[in-house]
């Protein structure tokens, strides 16, 4: 991947006491993934599979979990499932759409 790939903007949020707060913002390149039957039992739950990837930097390396993903332009909603870090983009495994 190359920093020309990350074209989608997102917003990475905790919750806090009463709502979701922006921790920062970056640019991401969104991957959705299809084929497995895990994806596609998600599907079937009204859910999608998507890697998400930034550059790496403070912000990846705080992130959590617990936290989810915002796109600023479509305001669709990622819950981070699993965080994998790399010394150039870090890679999270979110889900889209509300639990089923």
């Amino acid at each position: 991947m190359q920093s020309g790939d990350l074209k989608t903007r997102v917003k990475l949020q905790r919750k806090g006491a009463a709502a979701w707060e922006d921790q920062g913002e970056a640019y991401a390149h969104l991957r959705w993934l299809r084929g497995s039957e895990t994806v596609l039992a998600g599907r079937l739950a009204g859910r999608n599979t998507v890697v998400i990837s930034l550059r790496s930097g403070a912000l990846t390396r705080a992130a959590e979990t617990s936290w989810r993903i915002k796109d600023a332009t479509t305001f669709a909603v990622f819950d981070i499932k699993s965080i994998i870090p790399g010394d150039d983009f870090t890679e999270f495994t979110c889900l889209s759409g509300s639990p089923g």
